[in-house]
């Protein structure tokens, strides 16, 4: 068995791969694998990980017979994977040199087996400005980390990127097929985790995803809401609607959420028909999940406020046939 796997699903990366993955190449030890899988790709990203594959040994290629998706192709990886422990690598990212081979010695280095190793993560914006997430150790300085999951799960960024995990504490787990679906794998996993260990001397560098995807499912209201909806009910279903676990779940959706609500403000569609929209959404939420109103931005927080002056309360089956009719008005409308 190999020390470490990183899996790293392409489509369409003919841009970024050859930066990106030299990165990565840089990053993992000699005792590591790279699982590259196509996922169908229509551009030369094919042809740019066969290269790969010739430049160095360490490198594998898998496809896709057809394209299903990042998170298809991560849980293929996973069945895949030779190594003790699995990272996570996305095509169009970079790492500091050595990050994967660093988390990986950590853990080794360890007599526990930790499940779960973390290490540092700078998002970088589309103005190359960075925001690092904080270092978490003192939420678990002298306690075990089941007493502390709750603050640290949600105050963790929910990538699964900056992390390696243990092999055998991923049997059975996997990437669910909703959209964000880090943030289900990372509630699920970090929620299980009995032992997870940090580094955060060593960083993983997330960029901007819009160039070069397919981003319409996201900028469609109505699949993207209720593909949520879905997705919090899957996740109540595999670990339980304790009062912990949903008091850090919140925070995420609230921040979720309020994307939906920034981004229908962008669209380019009649004023009158985005209060609509946003206040159908709010009332919604609040109607399914009894959310209160303090987690809205000021402009959405007008919108909704709008809205109330304009309609009555509507039933919650009326709320969701309207929100239907609304959001299938509208697809992919967007300001250039």
């Amino acid at each position: 068995m190999k020390d470490l796997s990183v899996i790293v699903p392409i489509y369409n990366k003919e841009d970024f791969m050859e930066q990106s993955l030299n990165s990565l190449l840089n990053g993992v030890g000699k005792d590591s694998e790279i699982l590259l899988i196509d996922d169908s790709s229509t551009d030369h990203s094919l042809l740019i990980a066969q290269d790969f594959v010739k430049m160095d040994s360490r490198v594998r290629l898998l496809k896709n017979k057809t394209n299903r998706g990042v998170s298809y192709t991560r849980n293929k990886g996973i069945k895949m994977a030779q190594g003790k422990y699995i990272g996570f690598f996305d095509a169009d990212d970079q790492v500091d040199y050595g990050f994967y081979d660093k988390l990986c010695q950590s853990a080794l280095d360890e007599d526990t087996n930790p499940d779960i190793i973390v290490g540092g993560f700078q998002l970088i914006d589309a103005n190359n400005l960075c925001f690092s997430f904080p270092n978490l150790s003192i939420l678990v300085e002298g306690y075990s980390f089941s007493l502390q999951k709750r603050k640290f799960v949600s105050r963790e960024t929910y990538s699964c990127c900056n992390k390696i995990y243990h092999h055998t504490f991923l049997e059975g787990k996997y990437f669910p097929n909703y959209i964000k679906e880090d943030m289900y794998f990372h509630y699920w996993t970090m929620w299980s985790a009995q032992n997870v260990l940090e580094n955060r001397k060593t960083t993983y560098y997330y960029y901007p995803k819009d160039a070069g995807r397919d981003n319409s499912y996201y900028h469609h209201p109505n699949g993207n809401f209720y593909d949520f909806i879905e997705g919090y009910q899957w996740l109540q279903q595999k670990i339980g609607s304790t009062k912990d676990f949903l008091s850090s779940f919140h925070e995420a959706q609230k921040r979720y959420f309020l994307g939906y609500m920034q981004s229908i403000v962008s669209w380019h569609i009649p004023i009158d028909d985005q209060i609509d929209l946003i206040g159908t959404m709010i009332d919604y939420c609040r109607k399914m999940h009894n959310m209160d109103l303090s987690f809205l931005d000021p402009v959405s927080l007008g919108f909704y406020q709008l809205y109330k002056e304009k309609y009555s309360d509507f039933s919650l089956d009326d709320l969701t046939k309207k929100l239907n009719v609304l959001s299938y008005n509208y697809p992919n409308q967007r300001k250039k």
